[in-house]
């Protein structure tokens, strides 16, 4: 009789720690089950950008990014063998298995440049591989742009940008022709949807190096240098970053002792439709006042006189990036008009930016104080957009239009 009852304890124990655990996995358990994958979803933090989703397939490890209510999505597809993916236990952490490696998958925290957070997606190599580069199909795409981000030249950090180390050699993935926000419908923000970051191996005694990223015709490859993978204490992981996120991640000055520098971005040209906003993704110390430009008789430059503006200096404030928010009225003209910022420099202050990425087809423009004089056919995607009241749709959009929803 004793014994029966010291085994029932036991047992009555064993299901109160396994109960408990249940419970502890289930708080920690981020995704819903939707049969065929795992589905995470959440609000994005910019207002009317809708609803951001990942998911993760069961049978293969196959993790769809979606952005804009499906308007950037693609799927990210790690080459090799590997075997039906699972959670690991009290883990936010996707597995699939294979025999020399896995593919770990898992989300990350909101955190600066990642306003959004973002997902990694790791390979997990058990021993020394064959090889030093891994690939990563990469379907879907076909109406996104993957703009590399190169190193800074020495003109660029003499003036005195800034580009963080795993920016460079980093990828800013922009959609190809949605940017800005007719009211009511979805704010498209900068056309930025996503930023691959520079990867990294890590071995297991905490040994890191940059690994090299490439991109080209759906394929994304990690290159990891030899001689780590030569020495390396195993295991080790290779970890591209996907962040969500609509600001540039470069850091350009609009005020640095000088009067001001002024930045612009091409707008819709919707012809008869009206601005009522200019948001743009400063930081600093200064001043600013948002603007809005004429194209010059057609043409791509902006028309150097005193364009319509606020009127009244805005604090840009200091720390990481906000997003500075002007309210105006402003009807287009032409089919080509320009929106971006001036900023005024403040005695004493340290220098200000506005976030950019290299964005691979000419059509930004600044202007230099120092020079007197504007820059135009800049690579730069200055993270500046403009709302819009939608007009009638015109017959004249040009090739220089960008469309909406």
């Amino acid at each position: 009789m004793k014994i029966r009852k010291a085994f029932a304890g036991i047992a009555t124990a064993a299901a109160l720690v396994g109960g408990g655990s249940v419970a502890a996995d289930s708080a920690v358990n981020p995704y819903t089950d939707e049969g065929a994958e795992f589905t995470i979803t959440q609000d994005a933090s910019l207002p009317g950008a809708g609803v951001l989703e990942v998911g993760l397939d069961k049978t293969e490890p196959a993790i769809t990014l979606s952005k804009w209510e499906g308007a950037a999505e693609f799927t990210v597809i790690p080459e090799g063998e590997y075997g039906r993916g699972s959670r690991a236990f009290l883990t936010e952490r996707m597995e699939w298995k294979g025999e020399d490696q896995e593919v770990h998958a898992y989300p990350l925290e909101a955190k600066a440049g990642m306003e959004d957070g973002g997902f990694e997606i790791e390979i997990f190599l058990k021993e020394k591989p064959d090889t030093n580069r891994f690939d990563f199909a990469i379907e879907g795409a076909e109406e996104l742009d993957f703009f590399y981000q190169p190193a800074l030249t020495p003109e660029e950090i003499e003036l005195g940008n800034v580009r963080a180390e795993n920016v460079i050699g980093s990828y800013a993935v922009y959609h190809k022709e949605k940017e800005g926000q007719i009211e009511g419908s979805i704010n498209y923000g900068t056309g930025k949807a996503y930023h691959i970051f520079r990867p990294k191996a890590i071995d297991a005694k905490g040994n890191e190096i940059w690994a090299q990223l490439s991109y080209e015709n759906g394929s994304l490859s990690v290159e990891v240098p030899q001689a780590f993978l030569d020495t390396a204490a195993y295991p080790v992981r290779v970890d591209p970053t996907i962040g969500y996120t609509s600001q540039g991640a470069s850091d350009e000055v609009i005020c640095s002792g000088v009067a001001d520098y002024q930045k612009a971005h091409k707008a819709s040209g919707l012809a008869g439709g009206t601005l009522t906003k200019i948001s743009n993704y400063l930081k600093g110390t200064d001043k600013f006042t948002s603007k809005v430009w004429n194209s010059n008789g057609g043409g791509t430059l902006p028309v150097n006189t005193s364009p319509p503006h606020t009127g009244a200096l805005t604090n840009i404030g200091s720390g990481s990036y906000t997003l500075q928010e002007t309210s105006l009225t402003y009807v287009f003209v032409g089919a080509v008009q320009w929106v971006g910022v001036q900023g005024w420099e403040q005695t004493g202050s340290g220098p200000s930016y506005i976030a950019y990425d290299t964005g691979g087809v000419a059509g930004e423009t600044s202007w230099d104080n120092d020079i007197g004089v504007w820059q135009t056919g800049d690579t730069k995607r200055y993270s500046v957009y403009g709302t819009y009241t939608a007009a009638s749709v015109s017959s004249s959009i040009t090739s220089d239009t960008v469309f909406f929803d």
